[in-house]
């Protein structure tokens, strides 16, 4: 079995799932969908996590859980994606007020990648800057010319690179040991004044067909507005309400890991999706609230650093 990294162990609390979890009030007086807070721990550690529902269009929700005792949500309005063959492909505005930006960066970037990279900017110095995340094809041709790069196609490309400046040594070695373990690739590079931290999804990265790249970032591009960045403000933040829950599992991670949860119909066709991380080394208890399924009979499949772990078949009533 292809889990030697790890060693979990998991119980389901509930099978049958009947809940109603109410709204959450921001503290804005907006209100947002119960789906912010679909997964959740039983500590005060932080945590990140996405939410994909697959219906006619797809719905999208990240949330931020424990950051410096704040907890973010970011909605659909904050989401641009792209439909490849029968799945989305989607990035997020991440503009949120606790990170810091030059400002001709365009904030958007892989929502997986996303976790991934919040675990690690939580630690960096605070005067670490992002001076780039999503980049168009014109302009990834622009710096060819200019010689900022000796590649076409870049990671970049399709929200699956940042790049960092102002870091220090501490903050490189603790990139360093995440990457290795995340399966990130992350370099440093540049000269003079563009001297940047790059770091890259490789797992979700090798998995793109590069030919697609080129179709991919222009229909995204056309969808990623970088003029309205001060007006969309994706961290609405909530106060952390009682919510049901409708499963619980007990984890050991052996080390830092990204947990996802695909939820299929019986028939195979996938009805949501769920990756949430970065959890550190040791025990953790998870806690899922899945009313944002319909009623019905679904399969729920667990993966950990897209290692498949196992299968479940539960109701929603």
């Amino acid at each position: 079995m292809r889990n030697s990294l790890f060693v979990s162990f998991l119980f389901i609390l509930f099978i049958s799932i009947n809940v109603s979890a109410g709204n959450v009030k921001l503290k804005e007086n907006f209100e947002i969908a119960p789906n912010c807070k679909f997964i959740w721990t039983d500590n005060k550690k932080f945590l990140s996590a996405f939410l994909v529902i697959n219906e006619q269009e797809p719905d999208f929700h990240f949330v931020v859980f424990n950051y410096k005792n704040n907890n973010y949500y970011i909605g659909k309005s904050n989401f641009i994606y792209v439909k490849k063959n029968s799945d989305v492909y989607p990035l997020v505005n991440f503009y949120f007020s606790f990170l810091s930006f030059n400002n001709k960066t365009v904030p958007y970037i892989h929502p997986v990648f996303l976790i991934k990279y919040l675990f690690i900017l939580k630690d960096v110095n605070k005067d670490a800057k992002i001076t780039d995340a999503f980049r168009t094809y014109d302009e990834q041709q622009l710096y060819l010319r200019r010689k900022w790069t000796d590649v076409d196609i870049s990671p970049h490309l399709i929200g699956l690179a940042a790049d960092l400046v102002f870091y220090t040594k501490n903050d490189i070695e603790n990139i360093e040991r995440i990457s290795r373990e995340l399966f990130l690739k992350n370099l440093v590079h540049g000269s003079k004044g563009n001297r940047h931290q790059h770091l890259q999804d490789n797992r979700l990265w090798l998995g793109i067909q590069k030919d697609e790249i080129p179709l991919i970032s222009d229909k995204l591009s056309k969808s990623a507005d970088s003029y309205n960045l001060h007006i969309i403000k994706p961290d609405y933040a909530f106060e952390a309400e009682y919510f049901p829950a409708t499963s619980k599992f007990n984890f050991y991670f052996d080390k830092s890991s990204v947990l996802k949860i695909i939820f299929e119909n019986l028939y195979g066709v996938k009805k949501a999706e769920i990756n949430a991380g970065v959890f550190e080394e040791g025990n953790s208890t998870v806690f899922l609230n899945t009313n944002f399924l319909k009623e019905g009979f679904y399969k729920m499949k667990i993966y950990i650093n897209d290692y498949f772990f196992r299968e479940i078949f539960f109701a929603v009533k």
